[in-house]
């Protein structure tokens, strides 16, 4: 079964969902499509092209913890964010 990336507002990765979900919000006009597979999904009153990334319309806020994957930062390893403690060798 195929998925679709959310991406947040401003781009950055929101999650993964089911393409079925994907279409729902590309019907209820919270979503912009910037990519699509070949296959459809289709209701009786509608055929659109299943979404496979979507951008949400209004940005949402996001909460991250210590161990979220990051990209840079001085308590980063391989990308990885390691808590405060642990990057300091006590584990």
């Amino acid at each position: 079964m195929e998925r679709t990336l959310v991406l947040n507002a401003t781009y950055e990765p929101l999650n993964v969902i089911v393409v079925e979900a994907g279409a729902v919000a590309v019907v209820s006009g919270k979503v912009e499509v910037l990519a699509e597979y070949d296959r459809e999904v289709r209701s009786l009153r509608f055929t659109i092209k299943m979404p496979s990334v979507l951008r949400l319309l209004k940005y949402v806020k996001v909460r991250r913890s210590a161990y979220h994957v990051k990209f840079s930062g001085p308590t980063s390893t391989h990308g990885i964010t390691i808590p405060a403690n642990t990057a300091a060798g006590n584990a």
